[in-house]
């Protein structure tokens, strides 16, 4: 990625107030001060959810765990887990580590509060009677701060991926095994990427058998989603993204100054964030902006160090992308694969021309269900039968 150089004065100092104890909502489960000891990956409280008509016979259960944010922190962080019926394998159920498509920013929109055990835009709800059916526990993370303690620290490569491989490590006290596929969607493709790059450093107690991302945050998504709101290149409109970007950024590095991107008005908008709808919020508008990311080396140095191919990946790593998604467009995964490629990551691209990026979800459902079932149980993986093309990286 390439730094481009500042022209914007810096702005004046401004303050954006972040959330701090999660508000006592149905379907939170209460953080205990101080957090019970433990590593990585200790349940810390659970509770059965309701069973869903869709997986007979399964048990889901909600709970909070323990993992690490990308200070070092100690923090917990809530999920959710469907277990398959029946007795678990010798050595345990395999595992499915999923990471969720962007629902919010408030803790209302956590995914593990929803009684189908998935929310708006997650992603992973229709995938899982079938890789249940397989025998395979899905584990999913809502993400640091998104229905725990703290503001959700959105795009955040290293907090993210370690909350999705704690995840995992958690599934051990439900009947899971060591044996995990990663796999994301959108918010939580990134989030997947971040997972399997730090796999082998974080969390080497797990087998990790491959790593799939469909339509990952990287690269032109930073910028493309900024042309509606500051209307780059002619284009206008609204996208919620560049006000994630930014508050994400902010909670993960309190030494950005909201000032030199926000006006008053975008600070005083952030900070009530915490209180807004989900899935669309923030609300803000190009008016909230002095000016936009790639004009303040700082922010957009902060963005770059939140690529997910900055490193290699152990272990095969699949990208499905849609040729007509605009929310994370084909040249951005493009990049990626270029990256991948000179770095020596195993990365190969399913291409599903015509899709949009929900699309490319539904598209591509029973290519990377086959694809993850097969990666756990040792086969060889099959050629996607949906993709209208395969692009080694």
């Amino acid at each position: 990625m390439v730094l481009l150089a500042a022209c914007v004065a810096p702005g004046p100092p401004l303050t954006v107030t972040f959330p701090g104890k999660a508000p006592r909502l149905p379907g939170l489960l209460p953080v205990p001060d101080p957090l019970p000891p433990g590593p990585p990956g200790t349940v810390i409280s659970s509770e059965v959810v309701r069973p869903n008509p869709m997986f007979p016979g399964t048990q889901a259960r909600r709970f909070l765990y323990r993992s690490t944010d990308s200070s070092g922190s100690t923090i917990a962080v809530s999920g959710y887990v469907v277990i398959p019926a029946g007795t678990p394998p010798p050595g345990g159920w395999p595992v499915m580590t999923w990471a969720h498509g962007t629902v919010g920013l408030a803790d209302a929109c956590a995914p593990s509060r929803s009684p189908e055990y998935w929310a708006y835009g997650s992603g992973g709800y229709e995938q899982t009677p079938g890789l249940i059916g397989a025998g395979v526990m899905v584990v999913a993370t809502d993400y640091p701060g998104l229905g725990t303690d703290g503001p959700h620290l959105y795009l955040d490569g290293p907090s993210a991926g370690r909350s999705v491989l704690d995840a995992a490590r958690a599934a051990a006290a439900f009947g899971g095994s060591n044996r995990v596929a990663i796999e994301g969607f959108s918010q939580g493709g990134h989030a997947a990427l971040f997972a399997g790059r730090l796999a082998t450093t974080y969390a080497p107690d797990l087998d990790v058998v491959g790593t799939l991302a469909t339509a990952p945050g990287s690269h032109a998504t930073f910028v493309k989603t900024l042309q509606p709101l500051l209307g780059f290149f002619g284009m206008s409109g609204y996208s919620p993204y560049p006000g994630f970007y930014a508050y994400g950024l902010l909670a993960a590095d309190r030494s950005l100054n909201p000032g030199d991107l926000l006006e008053q008005s975008g600070a005083a908008k952030m900070s009530a964030l915490d209180d807004t709808n989900c899935a669309s919020s923030p609300q803000l508008t190009a008016d909230d902006f002095r000016t936009d990311f790639i004009q303040l080396p700082n922010w957009y140095a902060a963005l770059a160090r939140n690529e997910p191919g900055g490193e290699r990946i152990a272990g095969p790593v699949v990208i499905a992308q849609g040729s007509a998604d605009t929310s994370v467009p084909a040249i951005a995964t493009s990049l990626l694969c270029g990256e991948y490629h000179a770095n020596g990551t195993d990365a190969t691209v399913w291409n599903y021309d015509g899709q949009s990026h929900t699309g490319t979800m539904y598209a591509s459902l029973t290519d990377r269900e086959r694809w993850v079932v097969e990666r756990l149980d040792g086969s060889t993986p099959s050629a996607p039968q949906s993709a209208t093309s395969v692009q080694a990286c």
